[in-house]
Formats: C-alpha cells, structure tokens, sequence
C-alpha cells in the first residue's frame, strides 16, 4: 500500500468518526430540545410537585399517583372548583380500583388509619383516612375522602371516593368541602 492509500483510508476513518460523532450528536440535542418541549406541556402545579405516579397493573392502564397531592408537607384539600384543575379519577377508574385490587386496612390504636391499595402488579399506593374540611375545620377524620371527576356523570352533582372499615363507595358531597386530590394519569 502506498502512502496516497494510506492517507485515503485514514481521512475516510477521519471523516467517517467526524460524521458518527455529529448524528450522536444531533440525536442527543434532538432529544434534549423535544423533552424540554413536552416538558413545557406540563402543568406549573405538577412540574413544581412532582407527582409521582403508579402503574398498579390495572387493565385500563390508568396510573394511580403513589400518595395525596401535598402543600408545604401537608395534605392539600381544596374545594371542588379548585380541584378541577387536576387530573381527577373517574367514579369509573374508582370502580376499577375497588374491584381489582387488595384493600389491606392499617389500623392504629383500633381506630381506622390507612390502607394500602395492592394492584394486580403488586405495586401499592396509600390512601390515608382524611376526613374532610367545612369552614377551616376537619370533619370525619375516621373516613377517607378524595374527589372524583364528575364530568362522565349525567348530572352536575360533585362526587367523591369515600372509603373506611371495610366500606368503599362514592357520593356526592358539596362542592364547598375541601377534600384531599389523588391524580391519574
């Protein structure tokens, strides 16, 4: 091989790396530019508390968030009109919690605390007794309460997951109760 070959193929390999290196390249910044796109997609309240959601291997594929949306490290209850804004469970995907998966009860000093809620995966999220707030004043703290997305019912009425003991249910409930927000996804 003389030296106009050797030069050939090492400017090929040159040029051959130099032009691998520039679609890793653009590939990365491509990727990078198309998240923070999406990311921008997110609502401000969600990108600031970074909801962690679930897949509890539900066979709708919802994703259930792993805890109650939370404010300065506490459970965030609102009114309904405030709570819209969140992706709400259905009283659909609130049937399909109930039915497939395990409700295992916690309780503390005999009175009702939690369960964890074991999907058919066997990942789990908490639901937490809660109660629900009237005039800046807790009520029914034995009971668990989050609201529901009303908007696959025929009438206007605002309904809420209700659970306790062994009792799991939905109901209406005013739209002025703060109540604690569990998203899906």
């Amino acid at each position: 091989m003389n030296i106009e070959e050797k030069a050939r193929k090492f400017a090929e390999g040159k040029a051959l790396a130099a032009l691998n290196q520039a679609i890793q390249d653009a590939y990365a910044e491509g990727y990078r530019d198309g998240y923070k796109d999406r990311e921008e997609e997110i609502p401000v309240e969600l990108q600031e508390n970074k909801t962690e959601f679930v897949d509890l291997g539900l066979p709708s594929g919802t994703l259930w968030a792993s805890a109650y949306e939370t404010c300065d490290g506490s459970c965030l209850r609102v009114p309904f009109d405030q709570a819209k804004k969140y992706q709400l469970p259905t009283k659909t995907q609130y049937q399909e919690l109930i039915d497939y998966c395990k409700w295992d009860v916690r309780e503390s000093n005999n009175n009702f605390n939690h369960f964890i809620v074991i999907g058919p995966n066997g990942n789990y999220i908490k639901l937490v007794a809660t109660g629900y707030e009237i005039a800046d004043r807790l009520n029914n703290w034995t009971s668990g309460y989050f609201w529901l997305n009303n908007e696959e019912e025929e009438d206007s009425d605002t309904i809420a997951a209700a659970f306790w003991s062994s009792c799991k249910q939905t109901q209406s409930i005013f739209s002025g109760y703060k109540l604690p927000i569990h998203q899906v996804r």
